[in-house]
């Protein structure tokens, strides 16, 4: 459809009016969603009333001025949900409260409980254990102390985290579901 002169007020809003179907399938087209399209057309519609086609010259599709205020329209939203996060409010209502979960059986041991489990561990990663743990010895210097590379520091420190736990969670009245020994 051409602009004609008839382009201001009810001549306006009655070539709008023709050209709603074909907005509607383009708006759907962007945005694969009925209601946002529905939106986009009705934003189309008001930014093109506000704006009167005063830059239209005679024989200018009024068509393709409507397709570029929808699409420029649509291109503005998608960037500005880009840099904005969305939160759906109705979403976050729903969520139910979180069920306090029981305290971790390693909550419960007492230093001595610990200082028991790391005695029986075997030699080297009771030492490694000890100095690391108990007395803040740093990787480093706990290798010249033992005069072993840091790998071993590393492993032996891993494998000691795991017995312990083993050991822990074999003693009577804790839980067999802890992995909190297996943390740095």
């Amino acid at each position: 459809m051409l602009i004609a002169q008839e382009s201001c007020g009810a001549g306006l809003t009655a070539i709008l009016g023709q050209q709603h179907s074909f907005l509607v399938r383009r708006a759907l087209f962007l945005t694969k969603d009925r209601d946002e399209a529905l939106d986009l057309v009705q934003d189309t519609f008001e930014r093109a009333l506000r704006n009167r086609p005063g830059t239209l010259t005679q024989g200018s599709s009024v068509r393709s001025w409507l397709e570029r205020i929808l699409t420029n329209l649509f291109i503005d939203r998608w960037r500005h949900r880009k840099c904005s996060p969305v939160v759906a409010r109705d979403v976050i209502e729903d969520v139910p409260a979180t069920v306090a979960e029981p305290p971790p059986p390693w909550e419960h041991l007492s230093r001595a409980d610990v200082d028991v489990a790391v005695a029986r561990l075997p030699e080297p990663l009771r030492e490694t254990f000890r100095l690391y743990y108990f007395e803040d010895v740093r990787y480093e210097d706990l290798c010249k102390r033992l005069n072993v590379p840091l790998g071993t520091v590393a492993s032996r420190l891993l494998r000691a985290r795991r017995r312990l736990r083993d050991l822990m969670l074999s003693q009577p009245g804790l839980g067999a579901t802890a992995t909190a020994a297996d943390g740095p």
